[in-house]
């Protein structure tokens, strides 16, 4: 019975210390490893946001210019026509930049088109 218990007590003497030390070298290494593997995709994500974004708005632009160019600002049908050509045109951005979704926001901050499909009733 002895030797069943110091064979315990030899396992429990060497087991201890290595998970405690590599419980440590784990913590210890994921606190300094993790940062620099983040920060580049951080910086990636943050750029393919801000381009997105100067692709939404050039194209937002570009579609009012074009109503300015025809004098046609004031016409309702023909803004409805541009604002449904500049959404189609926003929600194709997600086709270039795979990451990415595409959400478009009206006034009142309503859901007015979306690049990934969403379930039924969601877009209203």
């Amino acid at each position: 019975m002895r030797a069943v218990s110091s064979d315990k007590s030899i396992a429990w003497s060497i087991l201890f210390p290595v998970l405690a030390l590599g419980i440590i070298v784990s913590t210890i290494s994921i606190y300094y490893v993790t940062p620099p593997l983040i920060y580049p995709l951080k910086k990636n994500m943050e750029a393919e946001l801000s381009l997105a974004t100067a692709l939404g708005i050039s194209i937002c632009e570009a579609k009012f210019h074009d109503l300015l160019e025809m004098r046609l600002e004031n016409n309702p049908e023909m803004m409805a026509t541009m604002r449904k050509e500049a959404l189609e045109e926003i929600k194709k951005i997600s086709s270039k930049l795979p990451n990415l979704h595409m959400l478009v926001l009206g006034e009142n901050q309503t859901l007015e088109g979306a690049s990934l499909e969403l379930p039924p009733g969601e877009l209203q």
